[in-house]
């Protein structure tokens, strides 16, 4: 019997050692233009450009992640037609007796992405992460660094504003040029209205259109 006993606390004792080799985090991802949530967005974790850990988002934009201690990660929010977004994690300097169980130390993280802007290039955006967490003694858990975070978030809004500005001057342009070249071509001015045609597709993002009546 007593046997067994030793054989059971040494399991137990054994047990939040085990379960304090990883933290967890979660949180949503939402369309920043249609409010929308996201699904199947790509969550990769890297830790020295090697993947150790991915997952999907499902349809509602939740998404769960798990990470080891002691590490400096760099996680990636990826999908097809969409601004990849990365956050950088430094997951050391933690007391394991300070970790839940269940490893949650951070707060929600919800991230909103966007889709791809012609002519603006937020390339940045796959090596600057656009938070950096990391332990915060005095709150016991995982925080960010707020000072980057709110640069980071002007720099992006502001790409984002100058996008929408330049959206609507080529739209301008466009119609501009379609109203033109409609008129040479109802005045048998096929040559100019062909080149006004031509013009029109050129302008930034029409490049696909077709004629708008």
């Amino acid at each position: 019997m007593k046997v067994v006993i030793l054989f059971i606390l040494l399991i137990f004792s054994a047990i939040p050692s085990f379960m304090a080799q990883e933290l967890v985090f979660d949180g949503r991802l939402t369309d920043v233009d249609s409010k929308k949530r996201i699904g199947d967005v790509t969550v990769t974790v890297f830790e020295g450009g090697k993947q150790i850990f991915q997952t999907t988002s499902a349809s509602n934009g939740k998404y769960l992640v798990n990470i080891p201690l002691n590490k400096t990660l760099k996680v990636q929010f990826t999908k097809a037609g969409y601004v990849t977004k990365t956050m950088s994690i430094n997951s050391g300097g933690i007391n394991e007796e300070d970790i839940p169980i269940g490893g949650q130390l951070f707060p929600p993280i919800d991230i909103d992405l966007f889709t791809n802007r012609p002519n603006v290039d937020f390339g940045f955006l796959n090596s600057e992460p656009v938070v950096e967490w990391s332990y915060d003694p005095s709150k016991f858990g995982m925080w960010y660094n707020e000072g980057k975070m709110m640069a980071m978030k002007s720099k992006i809004e502001g790409l984002l504003e100058k996008a929408e500005n330049e959206g609507k001057e080529n739209e301008a342009k466009y119609n501009q040029l379609i109203a033109d070249a409609d008129k040479l071509f109802m005045a048998e001015d096929y040559e100019n209205a062909s080149t006004n045609y031509s013009d029109a597709l050129s302008v930034p993002g029409k490049s696909t259109e077709v004629h708008p009546n």
